[in-house]
């Protein structure tokens, strides 16, 4: 049988399988207090965003015959329920309790929702093991939080839009941080999605999921170290973080996936470790503030769009196991004169459109001729540069600074007469890195010094 449609004073609801669900809340605010029967029936079910946007509740009364309370990763019942301090549940109500206001499950190991116009700082108490979805979405007025070290999962859009949350300790014992959705969803479902005040998050390493969009457009975030357990860098986890400066990736990732770090516009610098063998579409698009980037020998796709509109790059490294750059991957990255391609020639139509470089090749590799899709391409040799001077052995040395592809071997060699030059050997780096430094201990007694760096083939 259909639901039938109806309305008491106060409430519009609902009536199917022989109980009320009241759909929305109609009277004047203040103190409500649902219920327990309308129309000779048990009111048993508190329908998807009865109580949303209303912000003239201070109190609402939930009666001992009420079993269910709609929740979804995208909406819940009280969402916005701005002036609300305390939920009541009655004593014998056998599905949800209360406490100190806060709703939760009977036996309280679940979170279910935090009054909207509490203000200030919040313990979770040690019970809980789930922060339910919503739980304090939009709760702009609480300004900390203390999660109990019960805690094991944080649940869809469980501190969605809490403005004023400016720092939150996430206990060794938590696994799961949720995500998910998009604004083509309805809004990113996030566990800390638009938390704008946020600062600063500790994540423990028994975490082993992020979920997409999990701290999308968490604009006050500066830094977040992620743990080692997490294989896979969501779609648009930190998106939108626009004052993160840095960020640790752990060597457990193999995949950073799509938008992962779009529009973080202030991160001037990132590691991608070995192991990782994927960078999906947009992963790092318009983060202006990036120089340069150094992609491991693992990689061996870089997707559509992965570093488009990052203004600011100037260098990009690129292992030898690429094979495969889609288009736009660098376009329009406005600086960007100098790729530098450890192995053979691959497709790349449009991957730099936009984009003034040249493609540096290692001398040996294949494919390469006079130019890369309308790119210039060229030798691709180990160079030497200066790096201030150095305290060694109590007298100043010129400090070097050397770099080719990682695994060659480098030779560094200095004359004092650039006319007529005899080079003698200074020293021979095997490169773990991309880049190595040393000093001369002869320059403290030479005014004037010259270097440059050969390829050497090491010894069988």
């Amino acid at each position: 049988m259909l639901p039938t449609a109806g309305q008491a004073p106060e409430f519009e609801y609902t009536i199917g399988s022989g109980a009320v669900t009241i759909t929305r809340y109609t009277g004047p605010g203040g103190e409500v207090i649902l219920p327990q029967t309308v129309a000779g029936l048990p009111v048993a079910r508190i329908g998807d965003r009865a109580f949303s946007g209303l912000s003239n509740l201070t109190t609402i009364a939930i009666p001992d015959s009420v079993t269910y309370i709609h929740s979804t990763p995208w909406s819940s019942a009280f969402e916005g329920c701005t002036g609300l301090t305390r939920f009541e549940v009655a004593m014998l109500n056998p599905a949800f309790s209360s406490l100190d206001g806060v709703l939760f499950n009977k036996n309280q190991t679940t979170l279910i929702a935090f009054p909207g116009g509490k203000t200030g700082h919040y313990v979770i108490p040690e019970i809980v093991t789930d922060i339910g979805y919503g739980a304090f979405a939009g709760c702009t007025g609480l300004s900390s939080v203390t999660i109990g070290k019960g805690v094991t999962h944080i649940w869809y859009r469980a501190f969605w839009g809490c403005a004023a949350l400016t720092n939150i300790d996430i206990p060794a014992g938590v696994t799961f941080i949720a995500g998910g959705g998009g604004e083509q969803d309805g809004g990113p479902w996030g566990a800390f999605a638009d938390c704008t005040s946020l600062t600063n998050v500790a994540i423990p390493d028994t975490v082993d999921s992020i979920g997409a969009f999990a701290f999308w457009n968490c604009t006050s975030l500066t830094s977040i170290a992620i743990p080692d357990a997490v294989t896979t860098i969501k779609g648009s986890t930190f998106a939108g973080c626009t004052s993160l400066t840095s960020i640790v990736i752990p060597a457990s990732v193999t995949t950073i996936d799509h938008s992962a770090f779009s529009g973080c516009m202030a991160l001037k610098d990132i590691t991608i470790p070995e192991g990782v063998t994927s960078i999906l579409y947009r992963a790092f698009s318009d983060c202006t503030s990036l120089t340069s980037i150094v992609i491991p020998d693992t990689v061996t796709t870089i997707e559509y769009g992965a570093f488009s509109d990052c203004s600011g790059l100037t260098s990009v490294t690129i292992g030898k196991s690429v094979t495969s750059i889609e288009p736009y991957a660098f376009s329009h990255c406005s600086s960007l004169t100098a790729v530098y391609y450890a192995g053979n020639a691959f497709g790349g139509l449009n991957s730099f459109m936009g984009s003034p470089v040249t493609i540096y090749h290692l001398p040996g590799t294949s494919g390469w001729d006079t130019g890369f899709y309308d790119h210039p391409t060229a030798l691709w040799l180990p160079r030497v540069e200066p790096a201030g001077i150095q305290l060694g052995g109590g007298r100043n040395e010129f400090a070097l600074s050397i770099h080719w592809a990682r695994g060659k071997t480098v030779g560094v060699e200095s004359a004092t007469n650039p006319t007529n030059p005899v080079w003698m050997p200074l020293a021979t780096i095997p490169l773990t890195d991309s880049s190595a430094t040393l000093s001369d201990p002869d320059s403290s007694s030479d005014p004037m010094r010259f270097y440059r760096a050969v390829e050497v083939t090491p010894s069988p």
